[in-house]
């Protein structure tokens, strides 16, 4: 069969599967990140991913007719098609080889060689991880065609031996580098290779093939990241101005090198096997463990290589615990092991003799429907709005010409986006809070001194002597109190999504709470309520439904180091509109409006959601206005929650005592008497505490 075919078949339905979902929207984490880089080629997070953002630019500007976003997704489209059908050639390639490292038959398979490449790439093709980063904005699809690519190219030089073939390997191991870090993970398996290949090259041939490599894989980042940097663009994480800082840059070393970004994690683990059954689903499942036997008997020598790659990089994807689409990272771990499926589709379709094609084509076919049924729903783009959303409730709630402080990926991705790449809020100055005070940790002013370039108005804070007057601190918030002392003469509304420590801040400055922000207002004995800082294009109660698959990491820095948990990425929408319902509700309730606070606190309590439902400040809250606003029953109920929730026995002993004046104003002195005696009975309370107590109950 035509080498041509093998690679169309699984890469058109790769590309159908694309166009099924595929949608003009952002999605979360970085994705609005790196859609207003390429359209205005800015310096992205290190290592730069140069390569990527170039190509894409190329490439909407040869789409110039379509829309921006959909011309980028597109290009995740054609490399996921792409990587599908070359993966396709590697099975194919891989069961004709009679090369030394990866022949697996003694015999000639004939057609079923294109009919197990063909099977491979399609199930491949299937993938939901695969499906889903061929949609969005991100470098993954094209970094998987690298890595297909060298995968079939590390074969064909194997079987051919020839110069050319090698040099070809060489280069795509440094294009791999260059689509994406992780490809070092690979480097065991990739070392082995060598090695086997070391004596017929020689020294010099090495070398100059090591030299190529280092080319490709770190040419366009030196070259790029001063060139683009020196353009001051407006999307800019970073001023690699020396060569150390230019060689950490393109390293990443930024990024690795974070406190706390290793350690294990059970739920990453279990997410490796997870991911991988949702990924292969039961026939690709199947078919590689029945390659991983037949390896066993047929080439366990290749089988050793296949695990030193997959396992390696596996390992460290579940260890570094900063990267939260590791689920991305397991794709390109788990890729050889198409090979071994490969190698199991053709054990399998053998003893089906003549029915070999049909049979092919039958587990193709009934593989590409299990995905579509098990899959569609969750990966489906085409009306996909809830990270627009989100970056338009940020874009929406602040005051004209307001500069805006933002936390975090989506925050800054998706508010970035739509004013960058679509033309809204021109108004307001974004500011990525975690570049603030960049001299400390860059040795330059380098992101202040790009603000003023946009806003000639800012004043550059004298950071060192605040941390001084602050020297106990956190980084973060002291350098977003000190942006705010500086600047918040400047004529333009301050807000922050981070909320900061009110001894930060000047004496005649307050954080007034502002739908999903904390605006910078002069101080005053009652808290300001401006309720249409709290109109959002959705409710939370009508962002749960949208919830699709837990494929999202929380991801919390602690004193001990960083925690991660699996989380919807929709969560993330409603946890900011559900932590605006209790700025309101504490506003509310330092007003003297109880009833008010008592609604939204269950309300909040009513979504049903961990970190709200078990948390003793909103608890507490939905207590005390309760009970204010006389509604002694929801307050008892909630009372007792406080109570069994433990927290300092303070806490724990003023609960039962609320809920013994409950009891009481109910005319049950029996349960009063007892809730008070078990206040009084709380194992370590303050002394002080306990006389603050009794002294409340003789009173009444």
């Amino acid at each position: 069969m035509n080498a041509r075919i093998i690679l169309a078949i699984p890469a058109a339905v790769s590309m159908a599967l694309s166009l099924s979902t595929i949608g003009t929207h952002p999605f979360w984490q970085d994705s609005g990140v790196f859609l207003s880089a390429i359209r205005e080629m800015g310096l992205v997070y290190a290592p730069g991913f140069i390569a990527y953002e170039v190509l894409c630019r190329l490439w909407s500007g040869l789409l110039f007719f379509i829309d921006f976003t959909l011309a980028v997704h597109l290009f995740s489209a054609l490399c996921a098609a792409l990587a599908s059908g070359v993966l396709a050639l590697a099975v194919r390639d891989l069961l004709r080889s009679r090369g030394p490292l990866f022949r697996v038959t003694s015999e000639d398979p004939g057609p079923l060689a294109d009919y197990c490449g063909i099977l491979a790439g399609v199930l491949m093709a299937g993938g939901y991880t695969l499906w889903f980063t061929a949609i969005y904005a991100k470098p993954y699809a094209f970094y998987y065609l690298v890595l297909c690519l060298l995968i079939w190219r590390m074969i064909r030089a194997d079987d051919s031996g020839t110069p050319r073939d090698l040099t070809i390997v060489a280069a795509l191991i440094g294009l791999a580098w260059q689509a994406h870090l992780s490809a070092g993970l690979a480097g065991l398996a990739i070392l082995l290779f060598v090695g086997a290949k070391a004596k017929s090259v020689g020294g010099k041939g090495i070398a100059g093939r090591l030299g190529l490599a280092a080319a490709v894989g770190l040419g366009p980042s030196l070259l790029g990241i001063p060139i683009l940097a020196a353009g001051h663009p407006w999307l800019l994480f970073g001023n690699p101005g020396s060569a150390g800082e230019l060689a950490r840059y393109a390293m990443g070393g930024r990024y690795v090198h974070m406190k706390g970004a290793f350690g294990p994690d059970a739920s990453r683990i279990a997410s490796f096997f997870r991911f991988g059954c949702e990924d292969l689903l039961g026939i690709g499942v199947g078919l590689t463990v029945l390659g991983i036997l037949a390896l066993l008997r047929r080439n366990p020598r290749l089988l050793v290589g296949i695990l030193c790659w997959v396992l390696p990089f596996g390992t460290v994807a579940i260890l570094f615990k900063n990267e939260v689409q590791h689920d991305c990272w397991f794709v390109a771990a788990r890729l050889p092991l198409f090979l071994a499926l490969g190698v199991g589709a053709y054990e399998l379709l053998a003893k089906a003799g003549a029915r070999g094609a049909v049979a092919a084509a039958t587990l193709a076919v009934a593989g590409t429907a299990w995905s579509a049924v098990a899959n569609y729903s969750d990966v489906n783009q085409r009306n996909y709005h809830v990270p627009e959303l989100y970056g338009r409730m940020l874009l929406e709630t602040p005051d004209r010409d307001a500069i805006v402080l933002l936390t975090g990926d989506d925050s800054n991705g998706l508010a970035s986006y739509l004013q960058r790449v679509r033309g809204e809020r021109p108004d307001l100055l974004l500011v990525a809070s975690v570049f603030l005070n960049s001299e400390a940790s860059s040795g330059s002013a380098w992101f202040e001194e790009n603000l003023r370039r946009r806003s000639p108005g800012l004043k550059i804070p004298d950071y060192r002597s605040f941390r001084s007057l602050h020297p106990g601190a956190e980084f973060k918030p002291a350098a977003v109190a000190a942006f705010i002392n500086t600047n918040s003469d400047a004529g333009r509304p301050i807000f922050s999504d981070l909320a900061v420590d009110p001894a930060l801040l000047r004496p005649d400055l307050m954080l007034a709470p502002a739908g999903v922000y904390y605006k910078v207002v002069p101080r005053a004995a009652e808290m300001p309520i401006d309720l249409h800082y709290w109109k959002s294009p959705i409710e939370a109660e009508a962002v749960r439904p949208l919830y699709r698959r837990k494929r999202a990491q929380d991801l919390r820095e602690t004193a001990d180091g960083v925690l991660v948990r699996p989380q919807y990425f929709e969560r993330r929408l409603a946890a900011q509109l559900l932590r605006a319902r209790v700025r309101l509700a504490i506003a509310f309730a330092g007003q003297g409006r109880p009833a008010e606070a008592a609604r939204l606190c269950q309300s909040v309590l009513d979504y049903d959601d961990e970190e709200f439902e078990k948390s003793p400040e909103i608890i507490r809250l939905l207590a005390t206005s309760s009970y204010e606003a006389g509604d002694l029953g929801r307050a008892d109920a909630a009372f007792r929650v406080l109570a069994e929730l433990g927290g300092s026995p303070e806490q724990r002993a003023m609960a039962l005592y609320h809920r013994g004046m409950i009891a009481r104003q109910n005319g049950d002195e029996t349960a009063a008497a007892r809730f008070l005696a078990d206040a009084k009975a709380v194992p370590g309370l303050d002394p002080a505490a306990l006389r603050e107590l009794e002294r409340r109950a003789g009173s009444r």
